[in-house]
């Protein structure tokens, strides 16, 4: 209703006031917090790992490895989202000559770099397979790097997320790159094996606030700003 909606825009716009300092703070987070984080994630593992743990004990170890887990989730959307901001520094650039295939494949590596896994069903701790596939010999193309980059970040974000919330066993996202000669149209196509779109959603996914996953409960932290699908949209539209 009107009411929910407006309550919406007022959340929207306190979390925007708080990212225009995302470059600052992400900075500071990492430079005093991110090496405690490191020591606690591995003390946490090298506990989890003990055969002699009691069942008490793992239980609390595993729900504070979980709190870590998420605090893991904001590092990596931060260190992905402030180098995405970096790249559009200047949203009106000229388009520039971009090797497409080294632009995905240096995405990819950064995302494995920070490492994103799944938490699965049974406690465990799952690696994302995330690969790119390219056909054809046309790997260039003409555009705003720090656009298209911007997409493909958030959609990539997208997979990670859906694969978390179903904590799927065996996690994968695949990038195949396309050029079609015939229309001399650049095709992307992400893939992953999460939660999918519900058909009655499909229409929805573009719409401003629009998320599918809950708003209170125990999963309510999936719940993001609702306008990733929304500017990535506006984007290819007006690239």
């Amino acid at each position: 209703d009107q009411k929910e909606f407006a309550e919406d825009v007022l959340h929207q716009k306190e979390m925007y006031q708080a990212l225009s300092s995302l470059g600052i703070s992400n900075l500071a987070f990492e430079h005093e917090i991110g090496p405690k984080y490191t020591q606690v994630s591995t003390q946490m593992d090298n506990i989890l790992d003990d055969p002699n743990l009691s069942k008490e004990s793992r239980k609390c170890a595993e729900f504070a490895d979980k709190i870590l887990g998420d605090i893991q989730d904001w590092r990596e959307y931060l260190d992905v989202f402030a180098a995405t901001l970096g790249e559009m520094e200047d949203a009106k650039q000229r388009k520039n000559k971009i090797n497409l295939k080294e632009m995905i494949q240096e995405l990819l590596d950064k995302i494995t770099t920070i490492s994103p896994k799944v938490y699965t069903k049974q406690s465990k701790n799952i690696s994302i397979d995330a690969t790119l596939h390219t056909i054809g010999t046309n790997k260039t193309i003409y555009a705003n790097r720090g656009l298209v980059l911007a997409v493909i970040s958030n959609l990539v974000l997208n997979s990670i997320k859906s694969l978390r919330y179903v904590k799927r066993e065996k996690p994968r996202i695949k990038i195949t790159t396309n050029i079609d000669s015939k229309t001399n149209s650049l095709i992307i196509q992400i893939e992953d094996n999460g939660n999918g779109i519900a058909k009655g959603n499909i229409a929805k996914i573009y719409r401003p606030f629009f998320s599918s996953y809950p708003k209170h409960g125990s999963n309510s932290d999936f719940r993001g700003m609702g306008l990733g699908m929304t500017l990535s949209k506006s984007i290819i539209e007006d690239t």
